[in-house]
């Protein structure tokens, strides 16, 4: 009898949560991010020459200043785009910045994680692999959880998590919806109380906020989208093989540490003074 009463009781508690957020998120529930449809304020593939992409462009560096690299073997447009203008970061420990835009539930954005993730520990002197989930004003309920598990200090779940809505939204219900969301919480030992604390604090606020305004500066359209060093873009028709997508990695991040150089800088100076 008192078994019974306890999990009466938990069950109650379980309810009374998942009420409170359906208060707090009244469209939430019915969100899915897989990819294939992207969110009101991102464009199309179609429409991405009117974002901060250019499809396609010139290749960027000309052969007399880089003649190490061919650049007939990727071509601009097709195996990459090019920003227009150069979106300027400052890196924390001087590697170039590798920025993958994800969505929950989006089995391309699982591939292009684990073959980056893969890159960045071959090359982990060059490059800084950046996890950063798409977000509009409209679809914050994703990057709510991501946060609200990083500030619990469970980083490994918020990328877990990334695994198994990909692996389960194949044919099935969404595990980033109501009960089966609070289910794989309490699989992995996550406190169902201090997770609500935190996916309604202000701390988890600003930071989707921030994803947001990323989000719009960075021109995302589609997912995954992967920003490299602020000039170059990778999408699913690159990072869908590794083998494809390690050899194109390798193509721009040359291309990045040589515009890095002394030597090219002084031949960029040169070719733009006046005659």
């Amino acid at each position: 009898m008192k078994n019974r009463i306890s999990r009466l009781s938990w069950l109650s508690r379980l309810w009374q949560l998942g009420i409170v957020l359906v208060l707090c998120f009244p469209s939430a529930w019915a969100q899915t991010l897989d990819g294939t449809e992207p969110a009101k304020n991102l464009t199309s593939v179609g429409g991405a020459a009117e974002s901060a992409v250019a499809e396609p462009t010139e290749p960027g560096i000309s052969s007399d200043t880089d003649a190490s690299v061919d650049e007939s073997v990727f071509q601009d447009g097709k195996d990459y785009f090019s920003y227009t203008i150069p979106i300027k970061s400052t890196p924390i420990d001087g590697r170039i910045e590798v920025r993958l835009f994800f969505s929950y539930e989006c089995a391309y954005c699982l591939t292009a994680f684990d073959n980056l993730s893969l890159y960045q520990r071959l090359h982990d002197e060059q490059i800084r692999l950046i996890l950063q989930p798409i977000a509009t004003e409209d679809a914050l309920f994703g990057p709510n959880v991501y946060y609200s598990l990083n500030n619990l200090d469970r980083q490994d779940l918020a990328e877990l998590l990334l695994f198994d809505t990909a692996a389960e939204h194949q044919g099935k219900s969404s595990l980033i919806e109501g009960e089966n969301l609070y289910h794989w919480l309490i699989k992995h030992n996550v406190a169902l109380d201090q997770f609500l604390m935190q996916i309604k604090s202000q701390a988890v606020a600003e930071k989707a906020k921030e994803a947001v305004e990323a989000t719009e500066k960075y021109g995302v359209f589609t997912s995954p989208f992967v920003v490299v060093g602020g000039q170059y873009v990778l999408t699913s028709s690159t990072l869908y093989n590794d083998d494809y997508t390690f050899a194109v990695m390798d193509f721009l991040i040359s291309r990045i540490l040589q515009q890095q150089s002394p030597a090219f800088a002084n031949a960029s100076n040169n070719s733009n003074k006046i005659q």
